[in-house]
């Protein structure tokens, strides 16, 4: 083990995270923290720790396992109090649900790939959050003519054209993809996880401002991120109540449509888009924030056709035909 340890505070949704790691993890962990939205309260007493090390040789891992979730990087699974994240390598951090510490043990050969390393981390720290009521969904979150729009779904769902097609026409944001959702005294807001969107090529060549129509190029498989509120001054809000919710599906028919989506459908389809914690307390709670959600909001399955896709302008005229003009809001 390395004797040279660095130490990092980062606040992430007033939290604060307190890391203990080698120096071989500082620089990893600077670039990580960097691309998390700034929180803007310090929550008193919420506070997680985690000492993480590079070791040649990892500790065995308890067999007695209660339950587990598997996601395309890290495994989540229980042991009594303890919630652990590993890796496929086998690098794993165990963290205590009691006392909200953390102790990891990752491999040195898996520091050359920054992306596990952040999806480990990551992973454990967003497990640690939900104990303080802060549960992440993959979902944008948009507000225009005073209505709060979440628009939740898988990956290439189109979260992201939505959310720069709609800034594009006057309309703020608060994240493309990654959202915490909390209740405020039984009114569930949103607020991001990161500080930038992420774009593709195909993004990129179809929304050339965002790099100054400057000739821009993305590595195939890979997103980049930009600021957006740079570009759009005061289009970014930290926060925002939804009032409507958007499940996108691109279709291959050119005219877009909004179909209204049940309740139990509405909470079946966020479901799928968060990880419930694997403590039955905390997972309890988050579905009830998840209920309180759809309970305050009106859903939509947004059947999105080449219209959209070739003028954003399409999907405002929808949203104000389809949601405000008929008074669901």
């Amino acid at each position: 083990m390395n004797d040279s340890l660095g130490e990092h505070t980062c606040i992430i949704q007033g939290v604060t995270v307190n890391i203990t790691c080698d120096d071989a993890l500082s620089s990893l962990l600077s670039d990580y923290f960097h691309m998390f939205s700034p929180s803007q309260d310090i929550l008193e007493r919420t506070t997680l720790n985690y000492s993480l090390n590079i070791v040649d040789d990892l500790p065995s891992i308890p067999r007695n396992i209660t339950s587990s979730i598997e996601t395309p990087y890290v495994t989540y699974f229980r042991n009594d109090e303890k919630v652990y994240t590993q890796l496929r390598d086998g690098s794993f951090i165990v963290f205590d649900s009691i006392m909200h510490r953390a102790e990891g043990f990752l491999k040195k050969t898996t520091l050359k790939n920054p992306a596990l390393v952040y999806a480990l981390v990551g992973s454990s720290i967003l497990e640690g959050l939900t104990y303080y009521g802060k549960y992440l969904i993959h979902a944008a979150a948009l507000q225009g003519d005073g209505v709060g729009i979440l628009v939740s779904g898988d990956g290439g769902c189109g979260k992201t054209t939505t959310t720069l097609g709609l800034v594009r026409e006057g309309f703020q944001y608060v994240s493309d993809d990654s959202l915490f959702l909390r209740d405020d005294s039984g009114v569930i807001s949103v607020s991001p996880l990161y500080n930038q969107i992420n774009v593709d090529q195909d993004l990129a060549d179809r929304f050339p401002e965002l790099a100054m129509n400057m000739p821009v190029t993305i590595e195939e498989g890979t997103k980049e991120p930009f600021d957006l509120d740079r570009l759009y001054p005061g289009s970014f809000i930290n926060s925002l109540k939804p009032d409507v919710l958007f499940f996108p599906e691109i279709v291959s028919g050119r005219k877009s449509t909004l179909e209204p989506v049940s309740q139990i459908d509405a909470f079946t389809l966020l479901l799928n888009q968060t990880i419930l914690s694997l403590d039955i307390s905390a997972g309890r709670e988050h579905l009830k924030v998840i209920e309180k959600l759809v309970k305050q909001t009106r859903a939509f399955r947004l059947w999105s056709g080449t219209d959209i896709f070739e003028n954003p302008k399409k999907l405002v005229e929808l949203i104000n035909e389809t949601v405000v003009n008929c008074g669901y809001c």
